[in-house]
């Protein structure tokens, strides 16, 4: 134990200093003061000027709400464009392509708006939360419009093909083995009977025998003979097409089955009122004969067409 000592005038010497036990607890009590008074002072100052650990933590949630907020602001507005690209490529270009009126501003507008996110006058800071919601319903009917839209283009799409695949516009003979096409439609002089009548089709002069195509998908309304189409074969092609192919040597289809366009239906002859072996093709829209070298795709080469027919 430290022992203090003081010096003594009267002895002229240092002499130990003894402290009564009343003056012990004083200062032991002036102490353990101070140290409270220093504490308390010191807790308060952090309490003023610092955070807690709990609203550290909520301040860091805070910040990484703020930012995921900003996030999901970017993507609503880079979602609102696309739309506006997409709506505006499907009025210019996709319906225009497949003959579909363009949607009206009410259509593609329609549900939208009249929706809020009810917040309550407790929590007027987050109001831009409420404009958010609303942005998002605007845009999900939006879609909503959209995809419905593409479906309508889908289905358009589906038939625009379906037609085009059924459309006549090949020839239905090959020009490998083609002889001879006369171009003769209307009226002329009958070989057989010497008469002026009408001639509604093209004549394809080919050898006995030679492949008969169907120059679009479609289905056998009719495959018979016929005492002047002689083995005659009718195609009903839908979209109020059909086409005719007479004086067959014979056919390999029968009424009812389903063909495509390149399939063999039947062989050139000379059958029915037919003086040399040729092919007689007629095409009639909405039940009248047309001229059916106005459907010939003449961009089709020789390797198209062996192509075409060889799938079948």
């Amino acid at each position: 134990m430290k022992v203090l000592y003081q010096y003594n005038k009267s002895t002229c010497q240092y002499e130990p200093i003894s402290f009564k036990p009343s003056y012990r607890r004083r200062k032991a009590i002036l102490f353990w003061l101070g140290v409270f008074f220093i504490s308390v002072t010191s807790f308060n100052l952090y309490i003023l000027n610092f955070d807690s650990f709990d609203e550290i933590i909520l301040q860091v949630k805070n910040h990484q709400l703020q930012k995921d907020w900003k996030k999901i602001d970017l993507d609503i507005k880079t979602v609102d464009q696309r739309i506006k690209i997409l709506a505006q490529n499907d009025d210019t270009y996709y319906r225009s392509l497949l003959s579909l009126n363009p949607l009206s501003g009410t259509q593609r507008q329609a549900g939208a708006g009249g929706h809020s996110l009810t917040l309550g006058e407790t929590m007027p800071k987050l109001q831009f939360v409420n404009e958010h919601y609303a942005r998002l319903l605007i845009l999900q009917q939006r879609i909503q419009v959209q995809m419905e839209s593409m479906k309508e283009l889908e289905e358009a799409a589906r038939a625009k093909k379906e037609m085009l695949a059924s459309v006549p516009a090949i020839q239905p003979v090959h020009n490998k083995q083609l002889e001879r096409l006369h171009l003769t439609y209307g009226e002329r002089l009958h070989p057989l009977f010497f008469i002026w009548r009408d001639h509604k089709g093209l004549d394809f002069s080919a050898a006995r025998g030679t492949p008969v195509y169907a120059t679009g998908d479609g289905k056998i309304q009719n495959a018979y003979f016929s005492s002047s189409y002689g083995n005659v074969v009718y195609v009903d092609h839908g979209f109020d097409y059909e086409t005719r192919y007479a004086h067959l040597t014979s056919y390999s289809v029968s009424i009812g089955q389903h063909v495509k366009r390149g399939e063999i239906i039947g062989y050139v002859g000379s059958t029915g009122h037919s003086k040399s072996s040729h092919l007689h093709y007629e095409v009639l829209y909405k039940g009248s004969q047309v001229n059916p070298i106005n459907f010939f795709d003449r961009s089709l080469s020789l390797e198209e067409y062996d192509k075409l027919i060889s799938r079948n």
